[in-house]
């Protein structure tokens, strides 16, 4: 038959539970804790109108004892405008959980249509924006493991966080485990980790990476109480050690038997869905710590490989052009100075732009150029200098009949 959900959207704000075996004994604790979260998160809430009402479910009885709790955990609230016994109670049929958990079955294989938004497009008929209902972090060792070295849980997924959430990448690296095992404060601090663990990326810290990589250890916690203790989830590893079967080794005899090989970085996958349940998974680019050094400086080679060989390109396009530029006007000196002796006074002489464009038309072909003046004007295409020399020893020879002119005058006067 047809179902119809008053109510489209819960957003849900925050979580607060307990494990325990008298649970209305911590009523209190929850309430105060909810409240104090709630007040924290939503600061408008009173403005708003404050708490509409508190619903509970179970059995009638078991509900009849949480509205006695609760209504003493809101007394003990002392001068709260919005968190007080005014507050309204509202019980439920004790199938409400079954019929609610049945209509979000329905909800997710879509047998309860939703009506049509003004876009025209269809959503789900009920929507739940859930938070963690717990906080998972990751927790350290390097020192392979050893008891009291474990470090403080990282938070990944706090409480009260949107999910699903993630992925969420966790690194890993040879070098920053060495650093991180001389100083654990670094883990705080990831601006000064970087920094240090720099120093020991270099070939010569080789030995010193692969004993911290192989020494890491990580596990994976969750913490469902508030400020309560972190429990294993159950997904522990050595994020920078991989595997080898023992037949690759030499000189070994234990065929079931693996060699431990350090790797130089690696990354943790964490997601976390509305359940609660956490997703895991490590990956890495296999590359051990000298593979990774090779690469590293295979890398770095060919990347001034590169650098030199675009100098060496743009370089030679820009030679190119200089040269062809050079080459252009002492062509064009050589053709103003021959016009200068072949051609006296006409148009071609003196003028250096019809010399510089016949040059770039007859770019790579001057020879040919030269030998057509010469056929045309029957003068010889000489070099610069040669016309200057040739001048020079004309001025020189008129200078010596010159000379011998005004000798031969004297002489003359003598007689």
């Amino acid at each position: 038959g047809e179902c119809h959900c008053p109510f489209l959207e819960f957003k849900v704000l925050a979580t607060v539970s307990y494990q325990h075996q008298k649970p209305v004994s911590v009523v209190n604790k929850a309430v105060v804790e909810l409240s104090d979260i709630v007040d924290e998160m939503y600061p408008e809430l009173e403005d708003d109108g404050g708490v509409t009402a508190i619903v509970t479910y179970g059995t009638i009885a078991k509900q009849m004892q949480l509205k006695d709790a609760v209504d003493k955990a809101l007394n003990g609230i002392d001068g709260d405008e919005v968190w007080n016994t005014r507050i309204s109670n509202l019980s439920t049929k004790e199938d409400a959980v079954a019929v609610g958990s049945s209509i979000l079955a329905a909800v997710s294989h879509g047998r309860i249509e939703p009506e049509r938004e003004e876009d025209g497009r269809r959503r789900p008929a009920v929507r739940v924006q859930n938070v963690s209902p717990c906080a998972v972090g990751v927790t350290y060792n390097f020192f392979g493991g050893k008891e009291g070295c474990w470090t403080d849980p990282r938070v990944i997924f706090d409480y009260d966080r949107r999910v699903p959430a993630g992925p969420y990448n966790v690194e890993f690296s040879a070098a920053e485990c060495v650093a991180l095992r001389k100083d654990g404060t670094l883990l705080n601090d990831v601006e000064r980790l970087v920094e240090e663990s720099q120093k020991f990326s270099t070939g010569k810290h080789n030995a010193t990476r692969e004993e911290a990589a192989l020494d890491l250890k990580i596990k994976v916690v969750q913490r469902f109480d508030r400020n309560g203790k972190w429990r294993d989830y159950g997904y522990a590893a050595s994020p920078l050690t991989q595997g080898k079967d023992i037949d690759d080794v030499e000189d070994e005899k234990d065929d079931d038997a693996e060699e431990r090989i350090a790797i130089e970085t690696s990354i943790l996958e964490l997601s976390l869905d509305s359940t609660g349940f956490i997703g895991a998974s490590l990956t890495s680019d296999g590359k051990t710590i000298s593979q990774a050094i090779k690469a590293a400086r295979s890398s770095t080679f060919w990347y001034y490989v590169k650098i030199l060989a675009a100098i060496a390109f743009f370089g030679g396009f820009m030679a190119k052009a200089y040269l062809g530029e050079r080459n252009r006007k002492i062509c064009a000196q050589r053709l103003l100075a021959f016009y200068k002796r072949a051609t006296p006074g006409s148009i071609s002489d003196g003028d250096e732009y019809n010399a510089q464009y016949v040059c770039w038309k007859y770019k790579g072909k001057t020879d040919k150029l030269y030998r057509k003046l010469e056929k045309k004007y029957d003068i010889p295409v000489k070099e610069v200098h040669e016309w200057e020399d040739e001048e020079e020893e004309e001025e020189k020879t008129e200078e010596e009949e010159e000379d011998e002119e005004n000798l031969d005058d004297e002489k003359g006067d003598e007689f």
